[in-house]
């Protein structure tokens, strides 16, 4: 028998403590896992974490990235963890895998969270013709289009058209910071108007002999609205719906007879009204007129864009 010193015990006792860090639990070393990224993450934006696949003691899964690939021992001894710097991979800004698959759980030391990719900065400056003073409006299709094509209740292309005025909404009021002749806040002294013209008409992209063609206006809409349709582009006594080339009020039925058509949406913020009680603006305007009046009252305009082809191309 051999008698043991106290240097003896410390260096068994280390051996043991070794052996049992490295073939401890897959658990535990998760957690272990959890301590270290708490003391790196502060030293970085929380922003540009991404987590990834890793080995960890052989394992093909893992949970936490490239930086592990060498082994969960490798790294609590690499100089890295020593200098407080991740290395490059830990932050590497690629897509949030699946999650990895350990077999049956539950395991209450893994938490997955998804990361989802960052919105667009919010100061991201919107079309400066969407813009007047310190006020913005945006238009929205809502129902006229369906992955930026008519939608058929609008068309020829569905059979015969359920509509007669195109579905919009929009959100901002240009123009409310206007006053009256006497100095008064006049937040409804603006208007809008919507405008609808194919830009391809009546041939196609491409092709000769085109020009921009109206197939839809409409004015005089009451700066309190948020949207048009056709219960209140008819019901209010207001709004002005010009007639079309087939003459009738409202929107001319988009049915191109050859190739892929582009159709131009516009709305309009205005400064007042086109017409008076006296002189109501005559809903027979031709479209020189109306672009007319309306870039000479001019406040600011939102576009969109739709498209919508011949059925037999």
């Amino acid at each position: 028998m051999k008698l043991l010193t106290k240097a003896d015990v410390s260096e068994s006792s280390a051996v043991v403590a070794q052996q049992k860090l490295v073939h401890r639990p897959c658990c535990h070393t998760l957690a272990i896992v959890c301590v270290i990224v708490q003391t790196l993450a502060p030293e970085a934006e929380a922003a540009s974490l991404r987590a990834t696949t890793v080995t960890i003691d052989g394992a093909s899964d893992g949970i936490l990235g490239g930086a592990f690939a060498g082994g969960f021992e490798s790294f609590l001894q690499s100089a890295t963890l020593n200098n407080q710097v991740p290395p490059a991979a830990y932050w590497a800004a690629i897509p949030t895998p699946a999650p990895p698959s350990l077999g049956p759980g539950p395991y209450p030391n893994l938490m997955w969270v998804e990361q989802k990719p960052l919105p667009l900065p919010a100061t991201t400056p919107p079309v400066f013709e969407q813009c007047h003073g310190c006020h913005c409006m945006f238009v929205f299709p809502d129902d006229f289009t369906v992955d930026g094509v008519i939608a058929d209740k609008y068309s020829c292309l569905g059979g015969a058209p359920t509509q007669k005025v195109p579905h919009i909404k929009w959100v901002g009021q240009p123009g409310v910071e206007l006053t009256t002749e006497d100095g008064n806040a006049c937040p409804k002294c603006s208007s809008f108007a919507l405008t609808v013209e194919d830009l391809d008409w009546p041939n196609g992209i491409g092709e000769i002999n085109n020009q921009v063609h109206s197939i839809f206006w409409a004015v005089n809409i009451p700066s309190n609205e948020t949207e048009i349709n056709d219960a209140n582009a008819f019901g209010d006594t207001k709004v002005v719906v010009g007639y079309n080339p087939q003459g009738v009020q409202g929107l001319e039925t988009p049915c191109p007879s050859k190739g892929k058509h582009r159709y131009k949406v516009t709305l309009w913020s205005v400064n007042g009204y086109l017409g008076s009680d006296a002189a109501p603006f005559d809903p027979k305007s031709t479209q020189a007129t109306v672009k007319a009046s309306l870039e000479s009252m001019e406040l600011a305009r939102a576009t969109f864009f739709a498209s919508l082809t011949s059925l037999g191309r």
